[in-house]
């Protein structure tokens, strides 16, 4: 495995460790629980743990394999059965012509690859970031304008008009029908008219 290809899943890792610290704290500072049952930050915190989770995974296998000076095995080692005759007919030969599922350094991302994943993980971490103060519905409107515009080449016009149904209709489905208070902004004017 080439060092850019390592250097990448380092980075992912400690990327999604650093997302999971991000949103487990916000979502303490909106709380497990509710009068109403579950509180707002209490599946943010579901998620915020599994995403930390697999972050953590993912660098103690890298730390391992950097520890046993190995290279990540493209697949396990398989045993050999005896075949009807007495002679050993590894199982090797039934995946005979198959390609590993590892991926070549050849199909690494390129350049505007990495900048589209560069604009999600950005667009998520300052979204966190933000949410105390410019609320749910501005943030989701802004990060998925953001987010149609540089990743999926949309117009703006029609990223902020899907941007502004989707969190609608996610606002109306957390507040009104699970009843669960989403985060509203806290600074004027957009704490003045409600969101």
């Amino acid at each position: 495995m080439s060092s850019n290809r390592i250097r990448a899943e380092w980075g992912i890792a400690g990327a999604c460790v650093a997302a999971a610290i991000a949103f487990g704290g916000a979502a303490v500072s909106y709380g497990l629980t509710a009068d109403t049952g579950v509180g707002a930050g209490l599946m943010p915190l579901v998620a915020a743990v599994f995403v930390g989770g697999a972050g953590l995974l993912w660098g103690l296998r890298l730390a391992a394999e950097r520890v046993r000076g190995e290279a990540p095995a493209h697949l396990p080692e398989l045993p050999t059965a005896t075949g009807s005759i007495g002679t050993d007919a590894p199982f090797e030969a039934l995946l005979e012509g198959e390609e590993s599922d590892e991926m070549e350094d050849e199909s690494l991302p390129d350049k505007a690859a990495w900048l589209r994943i560069g604009v999600i993980i950005g667009s998520v971490a300052l979204g966190a970031a933000l949410l105390p103060f410019l609320g749910y519905s501005t943030v989701m409107v802004l990060m998925l304008t953001a987010i149609l515009i540089f990743v999926g080449g949309r117009r703006w016009w029609i990223s902020l008009l899907v941007a502004v149904v989707v969190t609608g209709l996610s606002r109306l489905v957390f507040e009104i029908w699970l009843n669960t208070a989403l985060p509203h902004a806290t600074i004027p004017p957009l704490s003045w008219i409600g969101l």
